[in-house]
């Protein structure tokens, strides 16, 4: 054992080759690759087998990529332990979970800070960061701990002002220090800069290539036992699993708001799909394409007609298309919608205060191409 009772990393190694042996129906294990003195960069992926997997959000966390942060070693193996409990089997049938215990190997050996604070280390682009590339994660944390400072926190990683991020972020970040203060962890949620580089900066980097939803996590390995620091992460996590796990009033299905690329919970542009799977590529496609966008915007052309006009400018289509969702108050009859004057088809759902019509678009990519929604109601 290292010093205060942590785990060294081939203790770490031994109690996941025990729990994936144990566990064959939730659990497998893979090598993302070798670090730079030849160690393995292990993650254990949990889910239910029995359920297509293009139906589940992929949910990545990431621990100890400095490895004299003592306390992040805790908290991938007590997760798991958690997720495979009768309490993540909802987690279990609706998320692919992907944790890795150790993202620097060599630095927990050595018990040295070990990899860059603004970017990605040659080692970590080629493991943890092919990781993200191949799942394209709905949402990412990544776990540090403090030592020579009391206090744990929750980071809003999201880098930009794109959509409602930085509210749904901000709602998410509260709901996981809520859940850890139940535990008798208090939780500071820091907010950096939208800007500027800092310390979490794999959940940055899947925020900014894949828009999933980004978070770090600073657990304390200064005043708290391994026990407490797995005990805290875990409780806070928790939560956030719970958001995959349910629907969002303004998306029509149960998994992680990541799906808001532009605009306001008003009128927006959505990732559209009929599944998990053909979201996270729709999210994906619209996010790297978002400078052809203009947003859209709100428009009222009379008192039971809402409407909203936006333009996509691409020299690609977009092989999902995308939805432009309109919201109205309460729950009232829609008697008609249409698209450049022309009736199309279109969906709903609600929330406890709002309806959501959303019309699917398909743009061709030969030019820039303008819409015109009018939705009228009762």
């Amino acid at each position: 054992m290292t010093h205060q009772g942590y785990p060294s990393l081939d203790e770490i190694y031994e109690r996941l080759d025990r729990f994936v042996s144990d566990r064959p129906d939730i659990a497998r294990t893979e090598s993302l690759g070798l670090s730079e003195e030849n160690r393995e960069v292990r993650a254990v992926t949990v889910t239910d087998g029995r359920i297509p997997e293009e139906e589940k959000d992929v949910a990545v966390i990431v621990c100890g990529r400095h490895g004299d942060e003592l306390g992040a070693r805790v908290v991938g193996p007590a997760l798991l332990d958690w997720l495979a409990s009768p309490e993540g089997e909802e987690t279990r049938r609706r998320q692919i979970v992907i944790v890795v215990p150790v993202a620097n190997p060599d630095g927990c050996v050595h018990e040295e800070f070990g990899a860059p604070k603004d970017r990605l280390s040659e080692t970590e682009e080629k493991t943890i960061g092919a990781l993200a590339k191949a799942r394209r994660p709905d949402v990412v944390v990544d776990i540090h701990s403090w030592g020579p400072v009391d206090g744990e926190a929750v980071i809003t990683a999201n880098t930009s002002r794109a959509g409602e991020d930085v509210f749904i972020h901000e709602a998410i970040a509260r709901k996981m220090a809520e859940s850890a203060a139940a535990k008798g962890y208090p939780f500071l949620i820091h907010r950096c800069s939208l800007s500027g580089a800092y310390n979490n900066f794999y959940s940055g980097m899947c925020y900014e290539s894949f828009h999933s939803l980004a978070f770090g996590m600073e657990v304390n390995h200064g005043f708290l036992s391994p026990e407490e620091c797995a005990e805290s992460g875990v409780a806070a996590i928790q939560a956030l699993f719970e958001e995959g796990n349910t629907r969002s009033g303004w998306e029509p299905l149960a998994g992680y708001p990541a799906g808001i690329l532009g605009g306001e919970f008003l009128v927006f542009v959505g990732a559209a799909g009929g599944n998990a799977a053909e979201r996270r590529e729709s999210r994906c496609e619209i996010w790297r394409n978002r400078d052809s966008f203009e947003w859209p915007w709100r428009t009222c052309p009379a008192r039971h007609v809402f409407g909203a006009k936006m333009s996509y400018s691409g020299e690609k289509a977009l092989s999902r298309g995308f939805r432009l969702v309109r919201q109205i108050r309460g729950c009232p009859e829609v008697k008609a919608v249409r698209m450049n004057g022309n009736s199309v088809e279109w969906s709903t759902c609600a929330d406890n205060s709002s309806t959501y019509v959303s019309v699917e678009i398909h743009p061709s990519g030969k030019g820039k191409e303008e819409y015109e929604l009018a939705v009228e109601f009762c």
